[in-house]
């Protein structure tokens, strides 16, 4: 997979695709964890090998960490996925953090921007040596993704990063949930004209076309985004609900800030986690 990432004149990471598409994913977490624990309690005692959808490396690495409780039924969690690039960026990330500190993970991770080392040279001394060869291949090629951050640099993280610029140029704040719903026709028609087919094509690809959904790939973000951004509870006098900014939701606060913060962290990039090569 040669050239999909490339630098532009002006030295900033432009994403083509093929490539990573998901370059962190938290969607389906809680729901593997609780088909996880059920599985545990009908064969308790079992040391369980379990494969995920690697996507981008979060949930694979994530069921290791002791605060869920379960790592000592787990002997292997290995992920698979029909993208090499996904598999290159779970394998990059499971060395990580065999390789280094966990205070240098996460700006590892965000890239040379906000590192306090030179981070290419840290890969080539401390990660490169111990990726298996698939991906020391892709990552020879991307360096550049290194650079801008491997958790950044995928076409959904694009996407929502190019939507972000677009609400805020109109002063809007994309997960002020109350704003949002004041301005609501404006939100829409913003996020319709962002996300329009020939842009989603370059960061999404055929993706666009996935026949599970019941609508356009704008129109399922239109919907779906809005109410994730309210915490519904309080009701007007009419009966209908007051929306509350929803400040926490790691969804939308995660892709639409671009970063790993606060309590927007994943479980495996926070202290207390420690990987073994046994382990992964």
């Amino acid at each position: 997979m040669n050239g999909e990432n490339t630098v532009s004149e002006e030295g900033k990471f432009r994403w083509r695709h093929p490539g990573i598409v998901f370059s962190r994913h938290h969607e389906d977490m809680q729901t593997i964890i609780q088909l996880l624990r059920e599985v545990i309690g009908i064969f308790p005692g079992e040391q369980l090998n379990i494969s995920l959808v690697a996507s981008g490396g979060c949930p694979v690495l994530n069921l290791w960490h002791p605060k869920l409780g379960l790592s000592q039924h787990l002997k292997r969690v290995k992920g698979v996925d029909i993208n090499p690039a996904q598999i290159a960026l779970c394998e990059l990330r499971r060395t990580v953090l065999l390789r280094l500190p966990c205070e240098k993970q996460i700006q590892f991770l965000q890239g040379q921007e906000g590192c306090d080392f030179d981070l290419l040279k840290v890969y080539d001394e401390e990660i490169e040596p111990e990726l298996e060869e698939n991906a020391k291949k892709y990552w020879k090629e991307h360096r550049d993704v290194l650079q801008f951050g491997a958790i950044r640099s995928g076409g959904l993280e694009e996407t929502f990063r190019r939507l972000s610029q677009n609400l805020r140029a109109a002063g809007l704040d994309p997960i002020n949930g109350n704003q949002i719903l004041k301005r609501k026709e404006e939100y829409d028609s913003i996020l319709l004209n962002t996300l329009n087919k020939e842009f989603l094509g370059t960061t999404l690809g055929p993706i666009i076309n996935y026949p599970g959904l019941r609508t356009t790939f704008p129109e399922h973000f239109k919907d779906w985004i809005p109410p994730r951004l309210f915490k519904f509870g309080s009701e007007n006098a009419d009966g209908t609900p007051i929306p509350q900014t929803h400040e926490k939701n790691f969804h939308c606060r995660d892709w639409f800030y671009d970063r790993f913060e606060g309590d927007f962290v994943p479980y495996h990039l926070l202290p207390g986690y420690e990987l073994t090569k046994e382990m992964s």
